[in-house]
């Protein structure tokens, strides 16, 4: 089994109001409750966000992961605002992921673009690195923390190279990937009752 260097990388992203409000499907925000998200926003970045770039031993051209998350603190701050409020929990909630998303946007500028952050298939050699770095990858298909992000970096691909690509409802994909089931046409879904249809 290869080894894995794991590189810190300091990121400063900045709480961009427009892009949360998108991200929570919301057109206007109260002024009390943007003033503590953005005190949250700079407390978590400060205090519990992890950025590193994780690259196999013998890379090419740097090429490799990025992995940003969350501490668990974060998860249990939002569960405690949860508890207080649903309306609050969920701005929380939308707001830890906002700025996992906003790391890795700073970071990969493709995704600016309206590119996806596809998440890698670890090996055995990135699943020990996580470990050392006190994660776990769960069978889920994601590492044990709620708010992260594993991606490739440099970007190098959409859909196509994403584990999530037949479960994913925004896959271009979903049907096509090898070994995967042909995705059904309209007249094949009306002739197999009861298959559901596709989402659009």
């Amino acid at each position: 089994m290869g080894k894995m260097i794991a590189r810190r990388i300091k990121s400063n992203p900045h709480f961009d109001m427009i892009y949360y409000m998108e991200l929570a499907g919301q057109t206007r925000v109260e002024q009390n409750l943007l003033v503590q998200l953005q005190e949250r926003w700079n407390r978590w970045r400060d205090q519990y966000l992890s950025v590193w770039k994780l690259l196999p031993e013998f890379a090419k051209e740097d090429k490799g992961y990025l992995l940003v998350w969350l501490d668990k603190a974060v998860e249990d701050e939002v569960e405690v605002d949860w508890q207080k409020s649903p309306a609050l929990g969920l701005a929380s909630h939308n707001l830890a992921i906002c700025l996992c998303m906003s790391t890795v946007q700073s970071l990969t500028p493709e995704l600016l673009d309206g590119a996806c952050a596809p998440l890698p298939r670890p090996d055995k050699t990135m699943r020990s690195q996580l470990k050392r770095m006190g994660l776990e990858w769960n069978p889920e298909g994601r590492v044990d923390r709620t708010y992260a992000v594993l991606t490739n970096h440099p970007y190098s691909g959409g859909c196509e190279l994403c584990l999530m690509q037949e479960s994913c409802m925004n896959s271009t994909t979903r049907g096509t990937a090898q070994g995967a089931e042909p995705v059904a046409e309209q007249d094949d879904l009306d002739a197999a009752a009861p298959v559901e249809p596709k989402p659009e």
